[in-house]
Formats: structure tokens, sequence, C-alpha cells
């Protein structure tokens, strides 16, 4: 089975690493990093989307197979809705919640989709 992956609005694919722990944001250090250059629906302006992502923003953790995300206490927050769902859920800094395939992330005003590949 493949690995999962996160896709944004604009069909760009980030591979999740094979590990228990990886960081999302727009710090270098980040496991899965924010592209320069990236627009979304809610935000023209690349400088106006990259200052409202975290250096570190969430966190995607493993365990038995099941992927988790978890805010790392960002300023915007981090949300997510599940395919089918029209509503977005915040998530506490103190919550882990459970991915299931095509769960859409937005991280500050980054949108991802959590892809689990058959």
């Amino acid at each position: 089975m493949a690995e999962p992956i996160l896709e944004d609005i604009e069909g760009n694919k980030y591979s999740i690493p094979k590990k228990e722990k990886v960081t999302l944001g727009r710090g270098p250090g980040c496991d899965i990093t924010m592209p320069t250059g990236i627009l979304t629906e809610k935000s023209s302006d690349v400088q106006e989307l990259a200052m409202t992502m975290n250096t570190s923003h969430a966190t995607i953790h493993t365990l038995g197979g099941t992927y988790y995300i978890e805010d790392a206490k960002s300023r915007n927050g981090t949300m997510l809705r599940y395919d089918g769902q029209t509503a977005w859920r915040k998530l506490s800094s103190t919550e882990r919640i459970p991915l299931i395939n095509k769960t859409t992330l937005r991280l500050g005003a980054w949108e991802v989709t959590f892809i689990k590949q058959d």
C-alpha cells in the first residue's frame, strides 16, 4: 500500500514521511513546509498567506497505522473538515484528531487534503 500524501488546491503533492511525528509549518526544520508562491482561495497575497502559518504549525502523528493531526499551539489554529462536510472544526491545542481519507486541513490560510492511497 502506498503512503498517504497531502495535496493542496493547486495539485501539489507532499509525501508524509514514514515516522511517528511529522511537523508541518513554514520553518526550514519542518518535515513538510509550506512552499513559497502558493496561493489559496482565501488569500491572493503570498506574503499574507505565509504570515498566517506558524514556523511549526501542526504535527501529524502515526500510531498503529492511524494518522492523527495535532495543532502545535499555532497563532491562527489548525482546522479540519471531513469529506462531505461543510463546517470547519478548530482543534484545541490539547487534542489529536484522526485523519481519514479526504480530510481537508487548514493551517493558517494554507489548505491541504489528506489522501490515503490504496
